[in-house]
């Protein structure tokens, strides 16, 4: 699980061009796994997903909270 979590950190460095904004985005998206039904790692692969069709990073977090909001809890 380790070895995951480096891979993604790694990830969203290369994606977002700096090792902050990597951290900085994924420290997000576990703060809002903490809150909502969504898992950690559901929620990192939408916003790499969303990265890769070329949304905005100041744009990933309203995206992800949008997404759920429709999606009332499911992550399916």
């Amino acid at each position: 699980m380790g070895m995951d979590l480096e891979q993604t950190q790694v990830g969203f460095e290369v994606m977002l061009g700096s090792a902050d904004k990597a951290r900085n985005m994924l420290a997000d998206i576990d703060q809002f796994a903490k809150v909502t039904p969504f898992e950690p790692e559901g929620l990192r692969e939408n916003a790499k997903l969303l990265l890769n069709f070329g949304i905005a990073q100041d744009k990933i977090m309203p995206n992800l909270k949008m997404l759920g909001d429709i999606a009332m809890g499911d992550a399916q």
